[in-house]
């Protein structure tokens, strides 16, 4: 059974993602970019990690509630107590865009339906990190808590470069998975469960090695 990220590990997981945005911009820009594609009045973050704060800023739309899912009790403990700067700064840009932020520990195929009708759910590597059993429940959960024609955003990482040590600790904390879905299988896998691919774009890194990843995928699905 994997373990609870301790917050020793989520607050080093978010210092680092705030020095790779640094480093790689062309794919930071990628991905960060994709996320204009969140829209609508009431969004899911699915496994959000403590980068819900700072995405919301690249929303398409600012919505008015935004439900933050992860499994880890950890990921809202930092959240609430950091004096990072970058994350102050998210957090502040919520609270003057009026966005009610509500944190939520737990699966999310547990408490989707209670979230719903939503208008958008957006998981940034969350749904890459699932083998197809797994993948196809949390999409179908999610096909339920979304609204008729409600989007679905799936940004995911593929073709790990990480170091056997980095890979083997985020699985053992969830942060990744040992039999992720290929690019394409993600997009089978999710049209089967109801939805519409309307948009998909495939980014790949040029600095492969350094960066951990060969391609981050961006789609987006209409539910049927």
């Amino acid at each position: 059974m994997n373990e609870q990220a301790p917050l020793q590990y989520v607050k080093n997981y978010y210092e680092q993602r705030l020095a790779r945005r640094r480093l790689f911009q062309e794919a930071t820009r990628f991905y960060l970019g994709e996320l204009r594609h969140v829209r609508g009045q009431r969004v899911l973050n699915a496994g959000c990690g403590p980068q819900l704060y700072d995405y919301l800023r690249y929303f398409g739309e600012t919505p008015e509630v935004y439900f933050g899912v992860d499994i880890n009790q950890s990921t809202f403990e930092y959240m609430k107590h950091s004096r990072n700067a970058a994350l102050l700064a998210s957090r502040r840009f919520a609270r003057d865009e009026g966005v009610d932020v509500r944190d939520i520990c737990g699966d999310v195929c547990d408490c989707m339906e209670s979230l719903g009708p939503l208008d958008c759910v957006v998981g940034v590597g969350f749904f890459g990190t699932f083998c197809e059993q797994r993948f196809r429940r949390v999409i179908d959960a999610t096909h339920r808590g979304l609204r008729p024609r409600g989007l679905l955003i799936i940004i995911s990482w593929y073709g790990c470069h990480l170091s056997r040590r980095i890979h083997r600790k985020k699985v053992r904390y969830r942060y990744d998975g040992l039999d992720s879905p290929s690019p394409g299988e993600t997009v089978s896998w999710t049209e089967r469960q109801g939805f519409q691919l309307v948009h998909r774009t495939v980014f790949d890194v040029p600095d492969k090695d350094d960066y951990g990843w060969e391609t981050i995928q961006s789609c987006v699905f209409r539910k049927q």
